[in-house]
């Protein structure tokens, strides 16, 4: 399935409703860890609709090499230091 599909705000709109990140960005938890990658946001009616659990979707891979997924509120995430100054 689309990913847009899962999404019911437009990366420009989910800006305005306080979440700081779009597809394609790198980000880390501000307790530290790995970078990840934001895949798509998911708001309350997304999540309605489709099943997806709230939140800011992240991929990774992990240190032993495994790819991993996981979702975020917003306010856990904070851009990837060399992203932020770009």
């Amino acid at each position: 399935s689309d990913i847009r599909s899962l999404v019911s705000v437009p990366a420009q709109r989910a800006k305005q409703m306080s979440v700081d990140f779009i597809p394609g960005d790198i980000v880390v938890l501000k307790s530290g860890g790995l970078a990840m990658t934001v895949r798509y946001y998911v708001d309350t009616q997304a999540a309605k609709d489709t099943g997806k659990q709230i939140g800011v979707h992240c991929d990774w891979m992990s240190s032993d090499g495994w790819p991993q997924s996981a979702a975020f509120h917003s306010e856990m995430l904070q851009l990837k230091e060399s992203e932020a100054n770009e």
